[in-house]
């Protein structure tokens, strides 16, 4: 920090990565606080809606739901999908990963039918993914987590029987 400064991209990302630890021991209050500041810096030096700031938002969001602020998480996920939608397009990576990341928080609230209908109507989204995708062959990664999404939420006949529907409507 002395040397390169505080805004510095070397910096933003150490201590994006300090966030990360936090993040996994659970210290989600010390993680945000990184977060926030590294977004801050971010806003400054790229803009509000460069890939890594909106990563960044992202990881607030993330931590956000992990305290089970699962509304204020939303709100961040959505707008942030919504930024990544414009900039990266529905297919990229990232921009799949907000998806998925918005339909678990709907999960952790309790929202299961909300979830089901986020990833079976977006149309790049994980519903797209599982029925489209040879398992057969190599997987992405972002294709190995929207399978294992799948397979959580499908635990619940009915809500997975409307999801069925839901998907065969849409093709």
């Amino acid at each position: 920090v002395k040397s390169l400064g505080t805004g510095h991209p070397s910096t933003l990302i150490t201590r994006t990565n300090i966030g990360d630890c936090l993040k996994q021991k659970c210290e989600y209050d010390n993680a945000l606080v990184i977060y926030k500041d590294v977004y801050e810096n971010l806003v400054k030096s790229l803009g509000t809606g460069h890939p890594s700031t909106l990563i960044t938002r992202n990881n607030i969001a993330d931590c956000l739901d992990m305290k089970g602020e699962y509304d204020n998480a939303l709100i961040i996920y959505k707008d942030v999908y919504e930024n990544q939608v414009k900039s990266l397009g529905t297919g990229h990576p990232s921009t799949l990963a907000t998806c998925h990341n918005m339909a678990d928080c709907l999960k952790n609230k309790g929202d299961y039918e909300e979830a089901l209908i986020i990833l079976a109507t977006k149309p790049e989204s994980i519903a797209k993914l599982f029925f489209t995708v040879d398992i057969t062959q190599h997987q992405t990664p972002s294709q190995i987590t929207s399978l294992n999404k799948f397979n959580f939420f499908s635990t619940d006949c009915s809500i997975l029987k409307r999801f069925e529907i839901t998907l065969h409507e849409s093709k």
